[in-house]
Formats: structure tokens, C-alpha cells, sequence
């Protein structure tokens, strides 16, 4: 029996983007020039269903099985060919998406062969980049193309592509939409469907029917990994949620979650940011030592300093501490039980962990398996743990393959995943999507294993629903205008989830999910590859954590910011971005702020697109960091003044005046010594203890830092100039890696009104937040 899909492609003409894909004529360039473009059936039904949404101007929500990549994009050539081939003078699409840069430089890299030519699709329909707020280009005139935005405010085009699948997006197009979503469970599709929205998901059985694919030859291109995803769906998925047993680490585990929830209540229904970030902060903190997939003090080994290596587990119960120390009353005392429950959980997952001897009898006995671990720190831990070397084998131990969780957006099918600890509630869609055959979920304790079930069969039950005759035939007859054909017969299949109990226990020698679940979203955090990278506390030069530092208070035009006195910011003066101490600022000057809350400088307001782009940037500015660290620590323990340590570096041969030491070891605005010998000299007399090979990677990472902020000085300072956005905003900078829509969409510029020193301590949690209000 024919499918619904079948009929949908069967009726797409040989002009539309299917037609054009089955022709060999859609391609795409990696880098080694265009390929032929092989389409899914699941594209292709979605083509189909948004070419029909868009003649009736009705809106559609679409529920991928797999994760889609690119599939926004795909979307917006359709609906502007369909424009193209009906000769309107300006078609134009938008697209919201969290990730502009993928989105425009995928559109960028696709073409259509004509007359044996490929033809940019870019050179036809320009693409644009929305403004940082949703401003429309060239000031909302009408354009020819494709707009692209985190956020829509009044885009003139015919028809709008919500892109859920990267994350959070705001539409607000009053005209036609399509919205895309991969996990069932999202509220807002709900939400969509009780707006009138039309829906149109894919069940199991139709995956089954249609999804085995043809194969692909060495001249073309799968569009993304869907495609790959899709087939394994199609031979059918099994997930078993293996629970672990530690009897010490499961009180402790309780009792934290005892301590978040009471905490929880205490906070009351507005708590301050304080409150909120903490509590946050301590849930993030609860949830990496129950997914460790090693002994903690295996996994502080490699741990460092976000963005590079995630946060040691050592320093979890200190920093809590340090913050209850802010607090008051109950909320205090509760939370420093909270950090002696986190103590006593590492200390006891330290004893032995079962995760690993699941782990080491799969590297050690097979089958060959992908380990899905949450950070690479997390990934060359349990390498080590397992052979002793933490780059076995490109992170390939045995018959045991070792990925970090926030790779699997770009990654294929495997025979075999193993997860290690409970996913996220947004990451389950992942687990049943097409990542392997048969997925087993490693959680410590019934209570995970009773929360992985309730989500694992909520997943399945909403992802049949989407896909149900019923959804479906709804939009069917809306977008048809006629009965549907008859749906396949159902085959009744047996739960692909299963729960397994004491498969591995730790014994030495001798809803708790659903009320603190909020906790994760309770306060926005930074949250990068390698987990949180905010923290309640530091250490001062002694070794003691620390909750709260001295600040000023700075008003600028845009609102007002708490800043750590002596904690260097950039500013831009012109085309130049320079750093200097906060109560330094004065007014007048443009200090650069992250549009994400707690973001301050270049580093963390580009933090996503220079990890995956100029990790180069990351490691040197951390490496300057360190660099200035010792230096301020040296001069504390010597007392040598200014004048006293430029007569040393006199007599060395450094020829640079009082005025520039003073600015190499006050940190007010200089960097590092422009020279390698004065690096040198400067290590030499304060005794820093670094080799010449740091030094040398210092004095590039210098280098190359002091280029970037001049490059992107020069590219804040046309964005402020431009009043419109063009097409030539979205190219990208040879030497940032990044284009002016970029830094736009990044940062603030926010100029200095006033500086007042604050009377009290600020907690670390109030810092670098701007106030608009």
C-alpha cells in the first residue's frame, strides 16, 4: 500500500526542489567543490507539505524523527523557487534560527546546475542578516532574498521558517509560518496546534514503509545527517535504561536533592538572582557527578578552566559553601548542607564506580560501541581510566569509541551507543532519533531509572501522536482538500524502551526529577561543550573561595552593570578595542557587553562562534590570563615596586620605559610585553617559573589576540557607522573568522555614563549582568 508520504512526492512537479534534487541538480559544496544533493523521503514530504501550506497561506508545524541540520534552509529554497517560477518581482523568506552563521553560510555554499553550470543560489537571492534585536534590513524596505535573524520584528516577506530545532527562536510574523521542531515533547507545539496550527509528524510505521533510502555514490552528498539517522529508524530501535547500583552514592544523591528542593521552596516565587543562579549552579553541579563515567578524582585529572576543560569536582562543595556564606538564615544553613551532601557523593563515587565496569567488560569483551559521555573532559577521563592514556586512539579504547554528548548534531548512525548518566529532558528526542540500533542509558539508582522510563515512554507516546492519522488527516484535508488515502495497517510493535535493574553494583569493602528538573532552567547559565562556566565563588591569591568581591556600579546609556574592581573589560575607542580596570572607565567610552546575561569583553560574548571556529583565540587569552595571575602574585610576594623592578629589567637589556612596566604588571590596559625578550626579562626577575616554550606560546597567543581585537575593532566600528544591513555584513573576516553580523548579534556596545564604587561587597552572581530598567 502506498504511503502518504508517496502520494505527497509523487505529486511534485519536475520544476520543484524535489524534482530539481532527483534530477542531480541540487549540490553542495564542502570545500572540495559542489556535489550532488541526495534528499531523504522525509525532506521530500516536508518540501511537499510547505509548497501546499504556502498556496493556502495556512501554517504548518513539522515534527522530524531525526535531527534535520540544515533543513530551514532547505525550506526557504523551496518557497523562493516556488516565488521565482511565478515571476513575483521580490520574493523574500526568513528564517529564525539560533544559529545565523550555519544557516547563512550553508545557503552560501548551495547551487543549482543549469545548462551545465552551477549557479549560486546566493548569487540570485542575496542573503541577509537580520539586526541583533530582529531589525529588518535596509530598514525594512522590501528585499530579493533570504533574511536571516535570531529574532523576527516586522521582516516584510512572504513567508516566515521558525527553525526550533538549534533552540529558542521568537516568530511574531502575522503571515504564513512553518514551524520545525525535533523533540515531541516541546510545549510550544501544543501550543501551536491549539493556535490552528497544522501538524504533520512521522510515525514509525511510515519510517518503516519508506526509509531504507538508495545509496549514495562517491559524486553525492547526503544534505545532512538525517539522512543517515532516518535509516536506522527505518530497521528499528531498541533503548534499555540500565540502572546501577551504589548504596552510599544514592543517600547522598538523596539528600542533595532533599537540600534543592526545601531549598526551592524557601527561595519563595521571586527569588533574587543570588538565589536563582546558586541554586542553579548546585543543580548543574548534582547532575555532572551523576553522570561522571569514572571516579571523580580520574575526571579532576583533565578538568581545568571553561571554555578548554570543564570545572573540577574538588571544587563543587567549596564553591556552594562560599555562596551559602551570602545567604541568610534557613537558605544559608540549608545550602551548606547541600555542599557537604555534594562532598560526601564525590567522596563516595571516588571508593569505585559502577559505570566503569560496564564500560571496561564492553572495551575489553565488545561489541564494538560509541560511549556517549557529557563534556570531553568527561571523554579523555574515562579513556585514561580505562588504558591510562587520555588520546588512546582518538579517544578509541578497545572495542569502545568515546564522544562528547554535544557532537552529536553532526554525527551519523552507530550499531551500538552507550549513554552515560541521565540526559537532559531536552536531549532525550536524541536517544530514540536514529543514533543507533540498540542505545543502552547508564543512571545511577532507581530513581533515575524511574525518571528515564517516564520520559523515554512520554517521548514515544507524543512522537506516535504527532504522526496518527488523525493529526495528519487533519492537515491533509486542510492542505489537500480531500479525504487522505487509507493509512497503512497498524502493526502493533513491542516497547522499544525497556528498564533493567542492578545491572552493575558498587559495594565497598568492610520525584525528585520532576520537582528540581525546573532547576536547570530556573536561571539562564552559560553553558558550553564542557558544562557550566559560571561560577557562585573563586579562590583568592590564599586559596580561600569566595563569594563576593568589591565592585562600581557603571551607568551607561543602555542600562547599569556591576563590575569586579581590578577585573579588566574592553572598551573600543574608534577602530581600537583596549582593556582597562573597571573604576578606570570614564565617561564617553563604549564598553563592550555580550548580549548573553553575565558576558563581558569579546571572549565570552563570542565564546560559541570562536570555540568551533578560532579555538586558537580561546587557549591564547587563557594563557594571558594565567600570565597575569603570576605576575600579580609575584608582586604580592615581593613587594617590588614599579621603579624597582624597571631598574632590574634595565640591567637585563629591556630598553621599554617605567611607564610600559607599570602597564605589564598593574594589568590597567596592557596585555603582555610586545617582545619576546622582554618576556624574558620579565620572567627572569619575577620569577615565574615559565619555560621558554610557554613563553613562546604566550608571545603568540599575544600576538594573535592583540590582531583579533584589531580586526573586530575595525568591524564594531563599521557596524556602529552602518544604519542598514547588507548582504556584505554576513561575509566573514579572513583573520576573526567571523563576519560584522556576527559581532552584532554578540555584542553591545553600551556607552559610560558614570562609575560609583559600591558601599558592600557584591556577590559574584550580580556581576556583568546589564540592568535595563
Amino acid at each position: 500500500m502506498e504511503t502518504w508520504d508517496s502520494v505527497l512526492i509523487r505529486s511534485q512537479a519536475p520544476t520543484s526542489l524535489v524534482g530539481i534534487a532527483r534530477q542531480g541538480r541540487l549540490a553542495r559544496d564542502y570545500g572540495n567543490g559542489p556535489k550532488a544533493v541526495v534528499l531523504s523521503e522525509v525532506d521530500e514530504t516536508a518540501l511537499a507539505l510547505i509548497d501546499l501550506a504556502a498556496g493556502h497561506r495556512k501554517n504548518l508545524a513539522l515534527v522530524y524523527p531525526a535531527p534535520a541540520g540544515e533543513v530551514s534552509v532547505l525550506l526557504a529554497v523551496q518557497l523562493l523557487l516556488q516565488r521565482f517560477q511565478r515571476h513575483e518581482p521580490s520574493p523574500a523568506i526568513g528564517i529564525v534560527t539560533t544559529d545565523t552563521t550555519r544557516a547563512a553560510h550553508t545557503w552560501d555554499r548551495l547551487s543549482i546546475t543549469t545548462h551545465g553550470e552551477h549557479v549560486k543560489l546566493s548569487e540570485v537571492f542575496a542573503c541577509f542578516r537580520a539586526g541583533p534585536n530582529g531589525e529588518a534590513p535596509h530598514g525594512g524596505r522590501r528585499v530579493r532574498g533570504l533574511i536571516v535573524g535570531e529574532r523576527c520584528a516586522g521582516w516584510d516577506v512572504d513567508a516566515l521558517i521558525e527553525d526550533h530545532l538549534a533552540g529558542v527562536v521568537q516568530g511574531g510574523l502575522k503571515g504564513p509560518s512553518v514551524e520545525l521542531y525535533a523533540d515531541p515533547l516541546d510545549p510550544r507545539l501544543e501550543s501551536a496546534a491549539a493556535r490552528g496550527v497544522l501538524v504533520w509528524g512521522w510515525p514509525e510505521s511510515e519510517l518503516t514503509c519508506g526509509q531504507a533510502g538508495t545509496p549514495i555514490s562517491e559524486d553525492q552528498t547526503p544534505f545532512s545527517v538525517a539522512h543517515e539517522r532516518l535509516r536506522t529508524l527505518a530497521e528499528g530501535v531498541s533503548v534499555a535504561v540500565e540502572i546501577s547500583r551504589h548504596d552510599e552514592a544514592e543517600i547522598a544523591i538523596k539528600r542533595a536533592r532533599e537540600d534543592l528542593r526545601v531549598l526551592r521552596e524557601l527561595a519563595g516565587s521571586h527569588p533574587a538572582r543570588n538565589i536563582r543562579k546558586g541554586l542553579s549552579v548546585a543543580w548543574h553541579h548534582l547532575s555532572t557527578l551523576t553522570a561522571l563515567p569514572c571516579r571523580p578524582s580520574d575526571f579532576d585529572r583533565f578538568a581545568g578552566l571553561p571554555p578548554i576543560g570543564a570545572r573540577k569536582t574538588s571544587t563543587f562543595a567549596a564553591e556552594v559553601v562560599a555562596w551559602a556564606r551570602t545567604l541568610e538564615g534557613d537558605l544559608s544553613e540549608i545550602a551548606t548542607l547541600l555542599a557537604g551532601d555534594l562532598d560526601e557523593l564525590r567522596a563516595a563515587l571516588d571508593l569505585g564506580h559502577p559505570f566503569l565496569h560496564s564500560l571496561t567488560k564492553v572495551a575489553e569483551q565488545g561489541p564494538e560501541s560509541v560511549a556517549i559521555v557529557k563534556t570531553r573532559t568527561a571523554a579523555r577521563a574515562l579513556a585514561f581510566s580505562l588504558c591510562g592514556d587520555p588520546n588512546a586512539g582518538d579517544l578509541k579504547v578497545g572495542s569502545l569509541s568515546i564522544v562528547g554528548m554535544s557532537k552529536l548534531h553532526r554525527s551519523g548512525s552507530y550499531d551500538r551507543a552507550i549513554i552515560v548518566g541521565v540526559p537532559a529532558k531536552w536531549d532525550w528526542h536524541r536517544v530514540d532519533s536514529g543514533l543507533a540500533r540498540n542505545v543502552r542509558v547508564l543512571v545511577l539508582g532507581r530513581e533515575d531509572g524511574r525518571v528515564c522510563g517516564k520520559v523515554g515512554r512520554a517521548l514515544e507516546r507524543y512522537r506516535e501522536h504527532w504522526g496518527s492519522p488523525a493529526v495528519r488527516g487533519e492537515t491533509w484535508r486542510a492542505l489537500v482538500h480531500c479525504e487522505p488515502p487509507p493509512a497503512p495497517p497498524y502493526r502493533p510493535r513491542p516497547d522499544r524502551l525497556i528498564v533493567l535493574d542492578d545491572i552493575d553494583e558498587f559495594v565497598q569493602d568492610a520525584d525528585p526529577f520532576d520537582a528540581l528538573g525546573s532547576l536547570s532552567q530556573f536561571e539562564p547559565l552559560r553553558i558550553g561543550e564542557e558544562g557550566v562556566e559560571e561560577s557562585l565563588a573563586v579562590p583568592n591569591e590564599h586559596g580561600d573561595w569566595i563569594a563576593e568581591v568589591p565592585a562600581v556600579r557603571v551607568e551607561t546609556d543602555l542600562g547599569s552593570i556591576m563590575l569586579e574592581v581590578g577585573k579588566r573589560v574592553e572598551v573600543r575607542d574608534a577602530r581600537t578595542v583596549t582593556e582597562y580596570q573597571p573604576e578606570r572607565l570614564v565617561p564617553g567610552m563604549r564598553l563592550l557587553i555580550g548580549r548573553k546575561a553575565g558576558r563581558l569583553g569579546l571572549l565570552e560574548a563570542l565564546e560559541e562562534r570562536l570555540h568551533g571556529q578560532r579555538p586558537d583565540l580561546v587557549v591564547g587569552r587563557l594563557l594571558i590570563d594565567d600570565f597575569h595571575q603570576r605576575i600579580r602574585a609575584s608582586v604580592r610576594e615581593t613587594d617590588l615596586t614599579c621603579p624597582a623592578l624597571h631598574e632590574k629589567l634595565e640591567r637585563l637589556g629591556c630598553d621599554k620605559g617605567i611607564a610600559a612596566v607599570r602597564g605589564w604588571v598593574s594589568g590597567a590596559s596592557t596585555l603582555a610585553p610586545r617582545d619576546l625578550s622582554d618576556l624574558r626579562h620579565l620572567n627572569n626577575v619575577l620569577g615565574l617559573a615559565l619555560s621558554d616554550t610557554r613563553l613562546k606560546e604566550l608571545f603568540a597567543a599575544v600576538r594573535r589576540w592583540r590582531g583579533f581585537r584589531r580586526s573586530a575593532g575595525r568591524a564594531l566600528a563599521e557596524a556602529a557607522r552602518a544604519s542598514t544591513v547588507t548582504p556584505h555584513h554576513a561575509q566573514t573576516d579572513d583573520y576573526t573568522g567571523l563576519s560584522i553580523a556576527d559581532l552584532r548579534e554578540a555584542v553591545i556596545e553600551a556607552n559610560v555614563i558614570r562609575v560609583a564604587p559600591c558601599p558592600i561587597p557584591t556577590p559574584l552572581t550580580e556581576i556583568g549582568h546589564l540592568e535595563t530598567s
